[in-house]
């Protein structure tokens, strides 16, 4: 976990501008709406970001 918090660290460092790291980061938690209506075919979209992010803090949690 230590090692992938800091490969996501270091891809934040390396973006420059506190607009762009913000930017960035609001990427990353909620990914473009294309993306997750393709990700998670005929799931309400709001339900497919809390799905995503719910799966992701458990993976986390896990490792």
């Amino acid at each position: 976990m230590a090692r992938q918090a800091t490969g996501e660290i270091t891809s934040l460092w390396a973006v420059p501008g506190i607009v762009r790291k913000c930017r960035f980061l609001l990427e990353q938690l909620f990914p473009a709406a294309s993306y997750m209506k393709e990700r998670y075919p005929g799931e309400w979209l709001a339900w497919a970001y809390a799905k995503r992010i719910g799966s992701g803090l458990l993976n986390r949690a896990r490792t």
